[in-house]
C-alpha cells in the first residue's frame, strides 16, 4: 500500500509540473505541506507540545494584529512564517519518530 501510494503521489506530481503552472504548483504544495502539518499534530500528541502550542498562539496574535492593521504584507510574512516553523518541526518529530523505529 506504501508503494501504491507513493506512486500515486509521483504520478500527482509529474501532473503538476507538467501543467507548467508555477503559481498553482506553489499552492497545492504548500496546501500539501499546512495539510500534512496539521494531520501529523492530530497522529501525535507528542508532538503538540507546550512550548509549539504558545508559539503557535504567539504567531496567531501576529496574524490577528496584522489584519487588523490591514497590513497584507505583514499578515502574509507571519502566515508564511508560521507555516514553514511547523513544516520543519513536524518534519524533525518524524525524523526523530523514524530513528528511533
Amino acid at each position: 500500500m506504501r508503494r501504491r501510494l507513493d506512486c500515486e503521489e509521483a504520478f500527482h506530481e509529474i501532473v503538476i509540473d507538467a501543467s507548467l503552472n508555477r503559481l498553482i504548483a506553489k499552492v497545492i504544495r504548500e496546501h500539501r505541506a499546512v495539510t500534512t502539518v496539521f494531520e501529523s499534530q492530530r497522529n501525535s500528541s507528542k508532538l503538540l507540545a507546550l512550548e509549539l502550542a504558545e508559539k503557535t498562539c504567539d504567531s496567531k496574535e501576529q496574524l490577528l494584529a496584522a489584519l487588523h492593521a490591514g497590513d497584507g504584507p505583514l499578515a502574509r510574512e507571519v502566515m508564511s512564517a508560521q507555516i514553514q516553523r511547523g513544516c520543519r518541526d513536524v518534519l524533525a518529530f518524524l525524523r526523530q519518530q523514524e530513528r528511533r523505529s
